[in-house]
């Protein structure tokens, strides 16, 4: 027994590489010597293999024991994970060491820094790097989430942006979106807390249709807001209320149409209505309007009907 405590003692060892196809083992070796160097061949010992994790004295995570004799050089080879299942250990989340006991003796512990991280690299190949395009043609993605419900499943505990950003001066534009048959259905889904709202901005002309700064904002189930070029009270042109109402330039309409502001009607005669005020425009051309005395007035060629 004195000879193996003299032969613990000097026990060295190194980490080779990762076995081929990458499986969840790896390659430990060891050369045996007694204190004075003497090499220990051809003899029969149990090493057991423990896994810590955070540092040299933390959690053992993985545990299996080796029956092997050393060859004629006092050499001995471990496959690692052969005997206990290594998946188990996660090396994405923290460093560990790896602890050596021969024939029931500590014999040290030291950190393990580079070849088993082969094992979590190796996840990586899932995914089909061809050329400038890397792709995953199997299952569901996750961000943020362990158990993603569909092709791209993205969350996060804190409110914080998602954010698609195209190389055009104006962040947070998608170029495209689509669905197949053509038929493409967006969903913006959200709690109906105060402040909550869906934003869609569009800086593009599409189709000769051209909408710059767009922004439509629904709050506390209350309203429908049209703002252009900001989101600031300043910035709204129009709203549709709950009721039904409909303003321009008026936050709180009581009718189904309210404009605050002068509105102009064709090419021929127009009126300029203003809060409380009566306009009168040209008459004789059919078209020409008036506001008067709370109502409206066109003028039909020979005399002002009431409009209203």
């Amino acid at each position: 027994m004195k000879r193996l405590t003299l032969l613990f003692v000097t026990l060295l060892f190194s980490i080779t590489g990762i076995l081929a196809q990458t499986p969840n083992q790896f390659k430990y070796q060891a050369v045996l010597r007694n204190a004075d160097g003497t090499i220990i061949a051809d003899e029969n010992i149990t090493v057991d293999i423990s896994i810590l994790q955070g540092s040299a004295s933390g959690t053992s995570v993985f545990d299996e024991q080796h029956s092997v004799t050393t060859t004629s050089q006092g050499v001995i080879n471990l496959n690692i994970g052969s005997v206990s299942d290594l998946s188990v250990v996660d090396w994405n989340t923290d460093i560990y060491f790896i602890e050596i006991s021969v024939n029931g003796t500590i014999m040290g512990t030291s950190q393990l820094l580079s070849v088993p991280y082969a094992l979590y690299a190796e996840k990586t190949g899932i995914w089909i790097k061809d050329g400038e395009i890397i792709y995953y043609n199997n299952g569901n993605v996750g961000i943020g989430t362990t158990t993603p419900n569909g092709d791209l499943h993205i969350f996060d505990d804190d409110a914080s942006w998602l954010e698609i950003e195209t190389s055009m001066a104006t962040k947070w534009a998608i170029s495209e979106l689509r669905a197949p048959g053509g038929v493409l259905q967006l969903s913006l889904l959200g709690s109906d807390a105060p402040g909550a709202g869906a934003i869609i901005g569009n800086t593009a002309n599409i189709d000769a249709i051209a909408v710059n700064g767009l922004n439509i904002i629904n709050e506390e189930n209350s309203h429908i807001a049209f703002l252009t070029n900001g989101f600031e009270p300043s910035d709204e042109k129009m709203r549709i209320t709950s009721e039904g109402n409909v303003g321009i330039g008026n936050t709180s309409p009581n009718e189904k149409l309210e404009v605050k502001g002068a509105i102009k009607i064709g090419d021929g005669g127009y009126s300029g209505i203003t809060d409380g005020a009566t306009t009168p425009v040209p008459a004789g051309g059919a078209g020409t309007m008036i506001f008067l005395n709370t109502h409206f007035y066109g003028w039909d060629g020979s005399v002002w009907q009431q409009l209203d």
